[in-house]
């Protein structure tokens, strides 16, 4: 359990969690949005089908994703749960491993309601803690510096930038310290605002991930990325979605969009850089 645990924390960092945006306040209109209620692909090793499944608050924020398989109890059950404060803002979250709690997430915001540090810190196997920090410029997110207690990593340097409709265009993540290590992420987007390709290059080379985006009746029904260069793992078994309504208030509806979008738009090193933590 403690080398799995291990694993399990440096895994979570790839995926931590993403700040959301405070809503406005509005009068409490009622409106109805879409929102995912589960994600089915093929397991990556072995035999079967990977469900993820989400639950909302009386908000329609994501309150739990649960991912696990019910045709092969090879593959691990992670289950997530998610606090907001009164802002719609995640300042909270638990990430279980087979049922044990395997980490923690806190969240510091400024007086902008802007993410200002995120800690995640294992709490099975040996103390491991991550620290997060973010600056801003302008308004908008300028870089990240990520510290690795307890691990071999060195520290990280992130920029960030992004275009007009606030999608990220350009990462670039680096050594904090003096070091050659250095990638470069580019991303492009649908005009409904889902991620279509990620362009990428390191030390070792350079590549292009595309996404295969399927609607039907208007709504995302499954994606499938390739990564054409070959050397790179990544998720390239289909996803199918599932989806339903909800009534939510008018206030959050907006938020709701971009929280299920940024779920979709996960591509591995997107969401490392990014913070999200939803998929």
């Amino acid at each position: 359990m403690k080398k799995k645990g291990i694993f399990f924390i440096l895994w979570l960092f790839i995926f931590s969690c993403l700040c959301l945006p405070a809503a406005s306040t509005q009068a409490a209109k009622k409106v109805t949005v879409d929102v995912m209620s589960q994600m089915r692909f093929k397991a990556y090793t072995g035999d079967g089908m990977v469900n993820v499944d989400f639950t909302y608050t009386k908000k329609g924020l994501v309150k739990t994703k649960f991912v696990h398989s019910p045709d092969n109890n090879q593959i691990p059950q992670v289950k997530t749960t998610y606090t907001y404060n009164s802002n719609n803002m995640v300042t909270y979250s638990e990430v279980y491993l087979d049922g044990k709690k395997a980490a923690a997430v806190t969240y510091k915001y400024n007086a902008k309601n802007q993410l200002i540090s995120r800690k995640t810190s294992s709490t099975d196997g040996p103390a491991i803690v991550i620290t997060v920090k973010y600056t801003y410029k302008k308004g908008v997110l300028a870089s990240a510096t990520s510290t690795y207690k307890g691990t071999q990593f060195d520290p990280t340097l992130t920029t960030f930038t992004f275009n007009k409709k606030g999608q990220p265009t350009k990462i670039v993540m680096e050594g904090a310290e003096k070091s050659d290590f250095k990638n470069i992420y580019s991303y492009k987007f649908d005009k409904n605002g889902y991620m279509k390709s990620q362009t990428y290059s390191n030390n070792e080379g350079k590549g292009t991930v595309t996404r295969k985006l399927t609607y039907k009746k208007g709504k995302l029904a499954k994606y499938q990325d390739t990564d054409k260069a070959g050397s790179n793992v990544y998720m390239d078994n289909a996803r199918t979605i599932t989806w339903k309504q909800l009534s939510v208030p008018a206030s959050v509806a907006d938020l709701i969009d971009r929280q299920q979008k940024e779920i979709i738009n996960t591509i591995i090193h997107y969401s490392l850089l990014l913070g999200n933590d939803y998929m």
